[in-house]
């Protein structure tokens, strides 16, 4: 998908300026879905500007990472879902800024279920972030997220979704939904029995106590292999963009050299790299 947001100078420490909010104010959202269709990804952003310029602005980098560095991140997700805090049927959504659905299951309110690997994002939270305080919403996460960059949460939920994609490739999914068992089929499905293992893993001490400082709070108190992926692609991600949200450097390469041995086979592995 081509950019379509204006080159600016940016000079703001977490990648907006008002430059680039004038751009979004522009935005036709309609024709942003109609493109995202095009891509195979029914896309419906409850007209929010902000969030279909980011979405458009992550692709695009993704896109680039993969021609650039051979990277398995070109993958588009099948759906993306803008929600209104009200709209979930399980309280804790409501809370949440944006979310990744694991299996096909049934997730707003007076909606068909929707297919695995969905992203949600929540409309006023960022809208409000993008349009009128970005410095103090990001300040409060600071010690708890990777990045501080306004890209950083939707850019994690793409990373859960490209992460569940690499998972049932490789190891099938074993679940009910048709449409799934068409896309991953494999005699021994086990891919749903793989993230489960993912999601309730035993990190030591000394491991949590680095990727505490290196990452945040968020993906350790989960102990989740899952979260902590998505927000390590999203701090080496965002740590490769310029001032014009370009990629100029492989975001491996932003790995430190004293990461975690077993965590970093993890993430090759993952990769495939």
């Amino acid at each position: 998908m081509d950019r379509i947001l204006s080159s600016t100078s940016l000079t703001f420490k977490s990648g907006l300026t008002r430059n680039l909010v004038k751009d979004f104010k522009k935005i036709n959202v309609s024709e942003i879905e109609a493109d995202f269709r095009k891509l195979g990804t029914n896309a419906n952003f409850l007209n929010s500007k902000s969030l279909s310029g980011s979405i458009t602005i992550i692709c695009d980098v993704l896109n680039d990472i993969s021609g650039k560095y051979h990277l398995p991140l070109d993958y588009q997700p099948r759906m993306i879902r803008v929600f209104k805090k009200e709209e979930g049927i399980e309280k804790f959504q409501n809370n949440l800024f944006g979310f990744c659905n694991v299996d096909t299951k049934k997730v707003l309110k007076n909606e068909l279920p929707f297919v695995a690997g969905t992203i949600f994002l929540r409309k006023m939270f960022f809208d409000s972030v993008i349009f009128q305080d970005l410095v103090t919403t990001y300040e409060n996460f600071r010690k708890s997220l990777s990045s501080s960059h306004f890209l950083a949460i939707p850019l994690h939920e793409w990373f859960h979704s490209i992460h569940l994609d690499l998972i049932y490739k490789k190891y099938g999914y074993e679940g009910n939904c048709p449409i799934m068992k068409q896309i991953y089929h494999k005699p021994c499905s086990c891919g749903l029995k793989k993230i489960e293992e993912l999601d309730k893993c035993n990190i030591s001490k000394s491991d949590k106590f680095y990727l505490n400082n290196f990452l945040g709070t968020y993906s350790v108190n989960q102990s989740s292999l899952l979260e902590i992926f998505a927000e390590f692609m999203t701090k080496i991600t965002t740590k490769s963009l310029d001032e014009d949200l370009n990629i100029i450097k492989n975001p491996l390469d932003n790995i430190p050299k004293d990461f975690p041995v077993n965590l970093k086979k993890f993430l090759e592995e993952t990769l495939d790299v």
